[in-house]
């Protein structure tokens, strides 16, 4: 029988026994009630963990953490793994945050940041690994600044971008072992944009490479490099397939093979472009290599840029290629200075 009003008021209002009666149909109410608190907090909590804008590693931390700002994980893996797309992973102190036997992947946008002062490395040990893949969306973004990456024997590449929409890498090293690795392959399947600045390549078998991975359509591999400095790399950059780099503001020295590689080896008839803007190439076998096969077509313009002391050539206009200077570059001092045509443009 349910209660009157009445007697709803009075059970209530305070006892003299208990301090508060509450009949049987109030309290359960109140259970209720705390029960949806309970479990809305539980889901806002699994929401916020699943979506954190921002996640934490540290030499002392644990990939069992949140990977919060008090409780960090202890790799880059963990830390990009519990972060919202968009998000940011920062180290906070210095240490290895690689992983042992295999790469870091990403498939999201992200950025993995290192503040200065911090040294947040990617240590590479294992022949045939690559230190981290990218893979992503073609609406997404990753940014890496301020990280190093160190190949300790020959692998496929330091940083490797199969997928995205763009790659940024500011403030960087990228050392390899000497020979057998590529310090950034930029490789993308669809139309992409690489930015590299302020960041520094040195004794990989090949720096950067550039260039489209099976096109189908007309997918373009963008490239800008700017400020980078690469030093005793067996190939500075190669420029292939279906890219348009712009290398400015960089040097490229001391002992490379080949300074710049501009080749393509599609059987598809595909166009290759590099734009060099006040650039040093020096102390290589050659500066600048130029050559694609196959029905393909190339060209190299180069401007305000020195070409100087490289044993074997500066410039090679090879097979398919139009290589023009705009006639205010210093080629010289070079075994010989350029093999081939070179055609010239004006500004415009």
């Amino acid at each position: 029988m349910e209660p009157t009003p009445a007697e709803r008021s009075a059970a209530i209002r305070p006892s003299n026994r208990c301090g508060i009666a509450v009949n049987w149909r109030f309290k359960m109410d109140k259970v209720r009630l705390m029960i949806c608190i309970c479990v809305a907090s539980l889901l806002l909590a699994v929401v916020a963990r699943a979506q954190v804008p921002r996640t934490f590693v540290a030499s002392t931390g644990s990939d069992g953490n949140p990977c919060s700002r008090t409780s960090p994980c202890r790799t880059f893996q963990a830390a990009i793994n519990a972060v919202s797309a968009g998000g940011e992973v920062v180290a906070l102190d210095s240490a290895g945050y690689g992983l042992v036997g295999g790469p870091i992947t990403i498939g999201k946008s992200v950025t993995v940041t290192a503040p200065d002062g911090v040294f947040a490395g990617v240590s590479i040990s294992s022949d045939g690994n690559n230190g981290m893949v990218i893979a992503a969306l073609p609406t997404d973004t990753v940014v890496l600044r301020g990280l190093t990456f160190d190949m300790m024997a020959a692998h496929d590449a330091a940083i490797a971008f199969f997928g995205g929409a763009a790659l940024h890498v500011e403030n960087c090293v990228v050392k390899g072992p000497g020979s057998g690795d590529i310090g950034l392959l930029f490789f993308p399947a669809t139309t992409a944009s690489l930015y590299v600045t302020e960041s520094t390549f040195t004794n990989n078998g090949a720096g950067i490479f550039a260039g489209i991975n099976l096109p189908a359509g007309s997918p373009t591999a963008f490239a800008t490099i700017d400020h980078v400095s690469f030093n005793r790399n067996g190939a500075g950059l190669i420029v292939s397939d279906l890219s348009k780099v712009t290398l400015r503001d960089s040097v490229i020295s001391n002992r490379s093979s080949l300074a710049i590689l501009l080749g393509s080896s599609s059987a598809t008839g595909l166009a290759v472009e590099l734009n060099i803007e006040n650039c040093q190439l020096t102390s290589s076998f050659i500066g600048v290599s130029a050559a694609v096969v196959n029905g393909d077509t190339g060209i190299v313009r180069i401007s305000n840029s020195t070409v100087t002391d490289n044993s074997v050539v500066g410039l090679v206009q090879g097979q398919n290629v139009t290589l023009l200077s705009r006639g205010n570059n210093t080629i010289q001092g070079n075994g010989m200075d350029v093999s081939g045509t070179l055609g010239s443009y004006t500004a415009k």
